[in-house]
């Protein structure tokens, strides 16, 4: 009794190292296969392109602004067509009426499908000239300048001339002057002082 009772811290110390080493040597293989399928931050991160203080301005079939796009400062990253924007501010033309005015604090532009994701503090502001302002602000907006389009899921205060709306998540339609607020949606109406 006294021989398997010396024999079994031996064994239990050669079982400990055996899966020690198979653990490490798994873990060893297991980051050599993570490297090679995550391709290179560098490549993913690297602009090849950026741009300071610049203005894109779009122009329509006619010849007229579409839309213009400025900012402090763009960044083209080529693995995914993106430009980062950094204090963008975009401007939507319509022919009869005044612009959407529409900033925030950094955006992401999806290039080969012209979008544009507004990121911090978002306000999209339109003063016609014979009444108040329309404002909408949330925390991101996405835009497509080209439809006209724009929507959020975020939490949206819309101020306009009867009032005060606030809601859950926002679908636009810019050109037709039509907001659908998705939840939530809460109104102050506000007379108008005569």
């Amino acid at each position: 009794m006294t021989l398997q009772r010396r024999r079994r811290p031996r064994e239990l110390i050669t079982i400990a190292l055996l899966i020690a080493t198979v653990s490490v040597t798994w873990w060893w293989l297991e980051s050599a296969q993570k490297e090679k399928r995550a391709p290179a931050p560098a490549a993913i991160q690297q602009p090849d392109a950026f741009f300071d203080n610049f203005t894109l301005t779009t122009m329509s079939q006619t010849g007229q602004p579409s839309h213009r796009l400025t900012g402090e400062r763009m960044n083209h990253f080529p693995a995914t067509n993106t430009a980062e924007l950094i204090a963008p501010r975009l401007l939507i033309f319509e022919a009869d009426d005044a612009p959407w005015d529409v900033t925030a604090r950094t955006a992401v532009v999806q290039l080969d499908k012209d979008t544009v994701w507004l990121l911090g503090d978002v306000r999209a502001e339109r003063k016609p000239p014979d009444g108040p302002p329309l404002v909408i602000e949330t925390s991101d907006l996405f835009v497509e300048p080209n439809r006209n389009y724009t929507e959020t899921s975020q939490v949206v205060t819309v101020r306009h001339a009867q009032g005060v709306t606030t809601g859950l998540g926002l679908q636009g339609w810019l050109d037709e002057k039509r907001f659908t607020l998705l939840a939530q949606v809460r109104g102050q109406y506000e007379p108008p002082v005569r």
